[in-house]
């Protein structure tokens, strides 16, 4: 799997990021992209509350910024694996078996055989259908 990780605004703090999510989150939502926005820190606060308040999120207060134009995106690259396709990591941190025979890795929500032991020889439901 390949993504962008695009170059946005940084928070200054140690305790803003989940104010920046959800400021980046709703201008996605709004078709905007937060890469291109520079967010007044000072008023994101006040406006998540005041969204609350309405029931209601709004873009947050931000302006288009050419801070971010000298940034490069980085392209990063992540293995996938499985029956899901998914990363080795999951929510809640899944244990993940390896097939003897096709040597795929398998995460143990996604497999209803999963071995209790690591030293259990374990084979895929995919494996087991060719023998």
């Amino acid at each position: 799997m390949r993504y962008k990780v695009k170059a946005c605004q940084r928070q200054r703090n140690g305790f803003d990021c989940g104010v920046f999510a959800i400021a980046f989150a709703t201008s996605l939502a709004h078709g905007e992209d937060p890469s291109k926005l520079t967010y007044v820190p000072s008023q994101l606060r006040k406006h998540l509350a005041a969204c609350m308040e309405l029931e209601r999120l709004t873009p947050f207060p931000s302006k288009i910024s050419a801070d971010n134009e000298g940034i490069r995106e980085k392209i990063v690259k992540e293995p996938i694996y499985c029956i899901c396709r998914r990363s080795s990591y999951l929510v809640g941190g899944s244990e993940m078996v390896e097939c003897e025979d096709c040597f795929e890795w398998f995460h143990d929500e996604c497999v209803e055989d999963f071995p209790e032991s690591e030293d259990t020889r374990w084979i895929c439901d995919m494996c087991k259908c060719k023998l």
